[in-house]
């Protein structure tokens, strides 16, 4: 499972955070965070409550094909041959080593996910109407 947070855009949650961040900078033991961060950390929480391990990435960090494959859940083989040889996923070389744009492995499970729920309503619908 992946944890997103989506860009905290609001001025007044940008200021919560700047003063969060220098509060524990200080060594404050009680810091204010915006509300927009609470399911985030909640979910965040949650995980290392239940001893999963945990990877962060930003969006605009370089992966490897072996740590692409691990978030896609794939294979390195497949990764390479399937979806950025193919042209699915885009990648650059840095000498002879690909490397993939974690927000562009992101929006490209994303748009997976979203494809397999609309075959599992497709398929739903079609057992509803006894066409499958």
């Amino acid at each position: 499972m992946t944890l997103q947070l989506k860009q905290v855009v609001q001025q007044e949650d940008l200021r919560l955070v700047q003063d969060a961040l220098t509060q524990l900078e200080q060594g404050e033991r009680t810091v204010t965070l915006p509300s927009v961060l609470t399911p985030f950390l909640s979910d965040l929480l949650r995980h290392i409550q239940q001893g999963e391990a945990l990877t962060v990435v930003t969006t605009e960090q370089e992966l490897t094909t072996n740590e692409a494959a691990t978030l896609l859940g794939v294979s390195r083989p497949f990764l390479i041959h399937n979806l950025l040889d193919a042209g699915l996923l885009p990648f650059h070389r840095v000498g002879s080593h690909r490397r993939i744009s974690a927000g562009d492995l992101l929006a490209y499970r994303e748009e997976q996910q979203r494809r397999y729920a609309l075959l599992d309503e497709l398929a739903q619908e079609a057992q509803d109407l006894d066409l499958y």
